[in-house]
């Protein structure tokens, strides 16, 4: 279920979206990764599984935070709309993972901004996903907003 907050310049919104997590096992454990993602692309066809219009290069400041059951290439967010930025792939590529499951890391969290979020600050907290011992299966991330 979405949840939506708001001040005088930004919006925030933070949906759940559970794809097809058995098909995208294979990409992992099966000799031939799946071709595509069943679940398909969402809601407004460009990676957005919300019923919320797509922001555009006008909106002024939008962050979008998702929680994507399912492998990085075969994610909606793989066709995400450009007017957006997925804030993980400001990582280094060996860094940019948020779970880890039997060995294999994985990027299942998303935050994702528009151009009117002006220099995010943005860091993922490798805390839970490498370790036995943990509070959570996914490692936390932080945004910074001015």
């Amino acid at each position: 279920m979405p949840a939506t907050g708001a001040d005088n310049t930004h919006s925030v919104s933070r949906d759940a979206v559970f794809t097809d997590t058995d098909n995208n096992s294979v990409d992992l454990f099966g000799s031939t990764p799946s071709p595509r993602n069943s679940a398909g692309t969402g809601g407004d066809g460009g990676g957005d599984p919300s019923p919320t219009p797509a922001p555009t290069d006008t909106t002024p400041g939008d962050v979008r935070i998702h929680d994507i059951q399912g492998a990085t290439r075969l994610s909606p967010y793989a066709a995400k709309p450009p007017a957006r930025t997925d804030l993980i792939n400001k990582l280094p590529v060996g860094e940019r993972y948020s779970y880890v499951c039997d060995g294999n890391s994985q990027t299942l969290d998303h935050i994702l901004v528009t151009p009117g979020i002006h220099d995010p600050g943005y860091e993922l907290v490798h805390v839970n996903a490498e370790f036995s011992d943990r509070t959570s299966d996914h490692d936390p991330q932080v945004v910074r907003i001015k």
